[in-house]
């Protein structure tokens, strides 16, 4: 038995491990997608052992997606090219939400945690004023009456709103 998981790099404890044997396939599936290089090392084995929560962490698909996510963030960052010109924020408020942006309905995220997960719907908090300029755009493009009721929530309520 190895000594540490290779996915968190943490000591294996009896209490919390996993032998991967049947599912190597998924590790190795998921190591290609995060492109971790993870599969060089998993290419050879036959079965692993690491902590059965890194082990759902690591193949699950929003987790995946996260990772790449991150990694697209970190090698952007590392690039030539300067960030994009942005204003200060001292002129304007804060553009943070309470409400849904496009329903109007209260986006309660203590509320939805009661719900079954199944029905919950997702609440992303949004505060930044390019968010609030782009909407803003689309919405008087559109110009029609959920556009309408969209522009009056943001500009008559500009502190009240969430995009669920």
């Amino acid at each position: 038995m190895s000594e540490v998981c290779f996915i968190c790099d943490k000591p294996l404890k009896e209490s919390e491990i996993v032998l991967v044997d049947r599912g190597m396939k998924t590790l190795i599936d998921a190591s290609v997608e995060r492109n971790d290089k993870f599969f060089e090392y998993l290419k050879d084995k036959q079965s692993v052992i690491v902590h059965e929560r890194c082990r759902k962490m690591y193949t699950r698909k929003s987790s995946i997606v996260a990772a790449k996510r991150q990694r697209e963030t970190e090698q952007g960052s590392t690039s030539t090219i300067s960030p994009p010109h942005t204003r200060a924020r001292v002129s304007e408020p804060d553009f943070n939400l309470r409400n849904c942006l496009f329903c109007g309905d209260e986006a309660n995220e203590e509320a939805e945690k009661k719900i079954p997960q199944n029905f919950r719907r997702k609440i992303y908090n949004v505060s930044t004023l390019e968010f609030k300029d782009s909407i803003l755009k689309v919405a008087r493009t559109r110009s029609d009456d959920v556009a309408k009721a969209v522009i009056d929530r943001i500009l008559i309520r500009p502190n009240t709103h969430n995009l669920t």
